[in-house]
């Protein structure tokens, strides 16, 4: 799977760390190169020599950590093929995506993220592809046409509300507030039954339409990678911009 350049310098990478926590921390309007620099410590003219502005920096790490969220679900469904069944792949998906920070901080309210999203035509674009609703749309296209998910309902109407239930228990995990009792187990799998009930059929698939089904799903990451990694080589320092 295509990965993200690496810059030569360990101090690029002490950049990045630094601006991930202090952006968890404090959100992105309030965080500064000067900040950034200070945190790595280095000067803000090394800063520059990496990223041109902060909203280059801040899509950069973005599309990092969404690349790694996808990349940790594609070592996950390579040993084990199973996974790609609707409620397995969603309760997958709500651990390992719990972790990149843009979500983190669109569940917490953070508005600021949102328009970094927007800040270029292109960047909007390309981490549309990546977006939940979006990947919903793709990958029950492909399960639906493996069997895996019932068709009695329009793609969209299922991939709407499986987005729904997505963000509602993303919220619920990233934001802490829960108005009913604490669960006594874990959250995936409730939510992986509740998926199972919803989408998937009465028929038990074979070991073959399981892999045949996971390898389509990977290709579909791969795709999403590649147009992200493709993008975060264009916010290089000296890249050629469209």
């Amino acid at each position: 799977m295509p990965q993200p350049v690496e810059h030569d310098s360990p101090k690029a990478a002490r950049i990045l760390s630094a601006t991930r926590e202090l952006v968890f921390d404090h959100g992105i309007r309030k965080v500064t190169i000067a900040e950034i620099a200070r945190a790595a410590g280095v000067g803000k003219g090394t800063v520059y020599l990496y990223w041109a502005t902060k909203e280059d920096l801040l899509l950069d790490l973005v599309g990092r950590e969404l690349v790694e969220g996808l990349n940790q679900v594609r070592r996950a469904l390579e040993a084990d093929p199973g996974l790609v069944r609707p409620g397995r792949l969603t309760a997958l998906l709500l651990h390992t995506m719990l972790v990149p920070l843009l979500n983190q901080r669109l569940q917490a309210g953070d508005e600021d993220a949102l328009r970094l999203m927007a800040y270029h035509t292109d960047s909007r674009d390309v981490f549309a592809r990546a977006a939940p609703e979006a990947l919903c749309t793709a990958v029950l296209d492909v399960l639906r046409q493996h069997g895996l998910v019932r068709k009695d309902r329009a793609l969209s109407d299922q991939a709407y509300a499986l987005h729904a239930l997505l963000k509602g228990f993303f919220a619920v995990q990233t934001t802490a507030v829960f108005t009913g009792p604490p669960l006594d187990r874990d959250p995936g799998l409730v939510l992986a039954e509740t998926v199972t009930t919803l989408l998937e059929g009465d028929s038990e698939p074979g070991e073959a339409v399981l892999g045949a089904a996971a390898e389509e799903v990977l290709a579909v990451f791969d795709r999403v990678c590649a147009d992200i990694v493709e993008h975060l080589r264009s916010l290089a320092v000296g890249a050629p911009r469209g």
